[in-house]
């Protein structure tokens, strides 16, 4: 029988984004919509149910770029948006790059392959730690330069 430790860690994890990333957006894109519906409504201003249906198209060139959510399991993790996903294997993985604005990981060319930054922090922090366990890395000895804050690199 196995332990339930071993379970949890074949066991798919799945972290979604911050309310700050899906609610408010959401609410900006429905009041575009009403705005663009009134004024057409109305037919007042013409410009105007142009200038709303520009807002919706960039709030939905926003959503296409933005990770809802992130699942974790043992060959890698994959990265959800609206349009699709993006799969990455652990052996992809060669560093990663903590800032203020998120969490990057890297290929072994140095080339970004991933970038976190609607998880919350403690969510950010599991990705790490199941990272540097699956793809073999370890704190970088060397500081790093600014704008890193903490790094992680192949041993």
């Amino acid at each position: 029988m196995t332990s339930p430790k071993a379970f949890q860690d074949i066991a798919p994890r799945t972290f979604r984004a911050s309310r700050t990333y899906t609610v408010g957006p959401g609410l900006f894109a429905l009041l575009n919509a009403i705005f663009v519906a009134f004024f057409v409504a109305k037919r007042l201003l013409v410009p105007m149910p142009l200038f709303g249906a520009l807002g919706i198209a960039f709030f939905g060139l926003f959503l296409s770029a933005v990770t809802l959510r992130i699942t974790l399991d043992a060959d890698g993790l994959t990265q959800h948006w609206i349009w699709g996903r993006r799969r990455v294997g652990w052996h992809q993985i060669a560093s990663i790059e903590r800032t203020k604005r998120g969490l990057y990981l890297l290929d072994e060319k140095g080339k970004e392959i991933l970038a976190v930054s609607t998880l919350p922090p403690p969510d950010q922090q599991v990705i790490v730690d199941e990272a540097v366990k699956r793809g073999r890395l370890r704190r970088a000895k060397k500081p790093p330069k600014k704008p890193v804050l903490e790094q992680w690199v192949r041993k």
